[in-house]
């Protein structure tokens, strides 16, 4: 199961979790992120899919390349 997995299954419990400082706030946002990348992905070119998310979140590509990766990543049990 990958992070982003685990959040977007849990994501009430996650943001109770960040409101009480038990986990980083950052996780939130990069769910975000990653929904907001889902959201292009009828777009073919996959610069162009990072390029709009970095528009719509006012963040840099490079940022949105970082996110992806982590938020791909295997949770480890």
């Amino acid at each position: 199961m990958t992070k982003f997995e685990y959040v977007n299954k849990n994501i009430k419990e996650v943001k109770r979790l960040a409101k009480n400082g038990i986990v980083s706030s950052n996780l939130i946002a990069y769910h975000d992120v990653v929904l907001c990348y889902k959201k292009y992905l009828h777009l073919k070119s996959k610069m162009l899919r990072y390029q709009c998310v970095a528009d719509d979140k006012r963040i840099s590509v490079r940022s949105v390349i970082g996110i992806l990766k982590e938020m791909n990543k295997k949770m480890k049990l």
